[in-house]
């Protein structure tokens, strides 16, 4: 028996499972008043995992918990901005192109990501809280970087 958080519901219902995707993920609540199985807490910090719960009088295993029920003022839902692979990436991409180039792609990575992001949900083809794999844009950063990077460089900053 394996259960899995599937939604937080804020009239809508929050999509729960798209958070987990480390086993280190997690959402960090400052809870008014929670109730978590028969205890209740006031002022209480918890910490959601995407297989236990973690309370100020320890931690409950997501397959014990039965209820959890409360009022907060403030979630926190940490992210990691890139992952181990895109480091690797960027040092290969360093010691093809040299130092230049790798300060150059991780900003022209960006643009294009958040370009394509903005895009994509704009005409409805992705939504708010979807992932997107940032090595793609790495690539296309460093290529960009070969063929028009100084020219680029020279246009935005002048010199």
């Amino acid at each position: 028996f394996n259960r899995e958080w599937t939604r937080i519901d804020t009239n809508n219902g929050y999509p729960i499972r798209v958070h987990f995707f480390r086993k280190s993920d997690r959402i960090r609540i400052r809870a008014e008043e929670v109730i978590a199985n028969d205890q209740k807490f006031q002022a209480a910090e918890l910490s959601l995992y995407y297989d236990r719960v973690e309370t100020p009088a320890g931690i409950i295993p997501l397959t014990d918990l039965y209820l959890l029920e409360g009022r907060t003022a403030y979630a926190e839902f940490p992210r990691e901005a890139m992952g181990l692979g895109d480091v690797k990436l960027v040092t290969a991409i360093g010691a093809y192109t040299g130092w230049a180039g790798a300060i150059f792609t991780i900003p022209a990575a960006s643009v294009i990501a958040s370009l394509y992001g903005i895009v994509t949900l704009v005409i409805g083809r992705r939504e708010w809280s979807s992932k997107i794999p940032f090595g793609p844009y790495l690539a296309i950063g460093a290529v960009a970087w070969i063929f028009c990077g100084r020219d680029i460089v020279r246009l935005i900053f002048g010199f």
